[in-house]
C-alpha cells in the first residue's frame, strides 16, 4: 500500500534528530532551552527546561553537564526535552 491519510489534532509539532545535535559549548538545560528562550525569556525558559528534564528522568546534577559528560541515552533526553519544550 503506498497510499493513505495523516491526521494531525496537535496545535503544534516538534523535531528530534536521530543524531542529537545538542551544542557542545551548552549545557543540558541551555540546550532544552535554546528554542523557546527568546520567547519565554530566561526565567521562564529555565522552569520549564528544569520541569521537563524531570520528567525526562534526568536528575539536578545533570542539569550543569555538557554533552561530553552524557551517555548516549541521556543526550537522546536532552534531545527529546528539547524537542518538547
Amino acid at each position: 500500500m503506498t497510499e493513505g491519510e495523516i491526521s494531525n489534532s496537535f496545535s503544534s509539532s516538534a523535531l528530534a534528530f536521530q543524531d542529537v545535535r545538542l551544542l557542545p559549548w551548552k549545557t543540558v538545560l541551555e540546550n532544552i532551552m535554546l528554542p523557546v528562550v527568546a520567547k519565554l525569556g530566561y526565567k521562564k525558559a529555565h522552569d520549564e527546561a528544569c520541569q521537563i528534564a524531570l520528567r525526562f528522568g534526568l536528575e539536578e546534577k545533570d542539569f550543569i553537564k555538557y554533552p561530553k559528560d552524557l551517555s548516549g541515552g541521556m543526550k537522546q533526553r536532552v534531545n527529546f526535552a528539547r524537542a518538547l519544550i
